[in-house]
Formats: C-alpha cells, structure tokens, sequence
C-alpha cells in the first residue's frame, strides 16, 4: 500500500512539473515571455542552433524571443521529461514544429520547489 502511495505521488510531481513547462510553452509561442523571464536563473547557459553563451536572464529572453519572432511555430508538445538520478534536477525536452522544419526545445531545472530555476535552455534542430 505504501508503494502504491509512493508511484501515486511521484506521478503526481512529474505531471506538476510538466505544467510549467506547457504554460511557459504556451506563453512563449503566443509572444509573451513573462513566466519564462520569472523560471530563469540569473544566468543561465542558452545555446540557440549554433550560438552559445552564458547570458542573463533578461538577455536569455531577448534571445529567445529573437528566435522565436523570425519563426512561425505550428504546433508543439513536450516529449520527454525526468527527473536526475539524484532529485537534484530535471528536465523537459519539447518539440517546436515549423511548416518546414522541427526544433527541440530544452529546459534544465535545477534547485527544489519553489527555488527552482531553469539554469540552461536550448534550441536545437
């Protein structure tokens, strides 16, 4: 009974965490970047296709802007999402789709709870 508990909550913290991760996708594809700007660490590694750097949080969300106001996105979904071997992070990974081409979006969350932060995204095709 008190494994059945366990798996019940565990997938209950991993549907949690993937919400932020579809509001954040959301917001981001209809133009406003608020919540994503609110998740970020105060500096954070992007890497945007082949650009990388260690930005903060305010440049990171000009950067992805940039990117995401010259490419017109037709549908989303996450893909993948888990947690480190050691609970000390996790991740999401989601697929932006384009009329003529498919890019993966990464997010890296590091800290617990409520001091969660995403410490590095990534846009790859």
């Amino acid at each position: 009974m008190k494994n059945l508990f366990l798996i019940c909550l565990l997938g209950l913290s991993i549907q949690t965490n993937a919400q932020i991760e579809k509001k954040i996708l959301k917001q981001i594809i209809g133009g406003e970047y608020t919540l994503l700007g609110s998740q970020l660490d105060d500096r954070i590694d992007i890497c945007i296709l082949d650009n990388q750097d260690f930005v903060t949080k305010q440049q990171a969300v000009a950067d992805v802007k940039t990117f995401l106001d010259g490419t017109k996105i037709t549908s989303w979904d996450i893909i993948h999402n888990g947690n480190s071997k050691g609970n000390t992070s996790r991740y999401a990974v989601a697929e932006l789709n384009t009329s003529e081409t498919k890019y993966r979006m990464m997010f890296y969350f590091s800290g617990n709870g409520d001091k969660e932060s995403i410490t590095e995204l990534r846009i790859e095709k």
